[in-house]
């Protein structure tokens, strides 16, 4: 039990890493319409 909910808390720390890593590549690459 524990050992899955350890995996649940990396899984979810690492895809919200991810996405703030994202929207900051976003914001810092010029626009292009």
């Amino acid at each position: 039990m524990s050992i899955s909910s350890q995996y649940l808390i990396v899984f979810f720390a690492s895809f919200g890493v991810a996405l703030v890593a994202l929207s900051l590549y976003k914001l810092s690459q010029p626009a292009k319409g």
